[in-house]
């Protein structure tokens, strides 16, 4: 099962990154959370990378190279 957060960028309240927090040191083998986010959440990400339970995207990953963008 995967859990989708879109936008998590506009979460303010401290309480929901505790619980996501909370959430993800808890998680369920079952379950994978997917955050689409335009900035880094307020989240321990230092300790999910060290035990390798982070992946990434960032802008960079989701450039197009000048010959993709040609069509080439």
């Amino acid at each position: 099962m995967i859990l989708v957060l879109d936008d998590y960028h506009v979460i303010e309240a401290q309480a929901v990154h505790a619980a996501l927090g909370y959430l993800l040191d808890h998680l369920p083998p079952q379950l994978q959370v997917v955050l689409t986010t335009r900035e880094d959440p307020q989240l321990p990400l230092a300790r999910y990378r060290a035990r390798g339970q982070l992946t990434e995207l960032r802008a960079a990953d989701l450039r197009f190279t000048a010959d993709e963008a040609a069509g080439s």
